[in-house]
């Protein structure tokens, strides 16, 4: 397959992120971990933004990122995650 040009992402192995953090939602902060598969910190960041303002109508002031960590992709929770990020399920 033929890579574009300007593409960042070509050529990057991608990585395995936990994304720890609060959203408000109504009068409370609501706790929040969610694991993402991306090529970059920056990258996964926009993205909890993205699907918190798609899933929650929450506007992006009201997220707080706490922390963005790079994981194993053995230490990821979700069975999507660890798909995506190539891992041999059931071998």
């Amino acid at each position: 397959m033929r890579e574009r040009r300007g593409d960042p992402t070509a050529g990057k192995v991608p990585k395995v992120y936990r994304v720890k953090g609060k959203f408000l939602m109504g009068t409370r902060m609501q706790p929040f971990s969610v694991e993402m598969v991306s090529t970059r910190p920056e990258e996964v960041r926009e993205r909890v933004y993205s699907e918190f303002g798609s899933r929650h109508g929450v506007k992006r002031n009201r997220v707080r990122i706490e922390s963005v960590e790079e994981i194993a992709v053995t230490e990821a929770v979700d069975p999507a995650v660890r798909y995506m990020a190539g891992e041999q399920v059931g071998k």
